[in-house]
């Protein structure tokens, strides 16, 4: 499956496509997020790990495949969830 729209950061893994949307996981950030991009300007993606864990689309499906890719270690994110409530 390739890429439908160009995504220009170099640390972020294509994970595949959920409908008109290119999926991605991102581990350069302050913590790993997901990233949904519908086209090709600049400003035309969102993202958002809170998002997949709410269940919203894309989003949630971009977080499955990056635990099934081998990406996003479930555990690893839950402890970083739960540093963030403690501050």
């Amino acid at each position: 499956m390739s890429k439908r729209f160009p995504h220009d950061c170099s640390c972020c893994h294509f994970l595949g496509q959920h409908e008109e949307y290119d999926l991605y996981y991102c581990e350069v950030s302050p913590a790993p997020t997901v990233i949904a991009r519908f086209g090709s300007e600049p400003h035309e993606y969102g993202s958002g790990m809170l998002f997949a864990d709410l269940g919203v689309e894309p989003f949630l499906t971009a977080k499955k495949k990056a635990e099934e890719q081998g990406f996003l270690n479930p555990g690893l994110w839950k402890r970083i969830k739960n540093l963030w409530r403690k501050e």
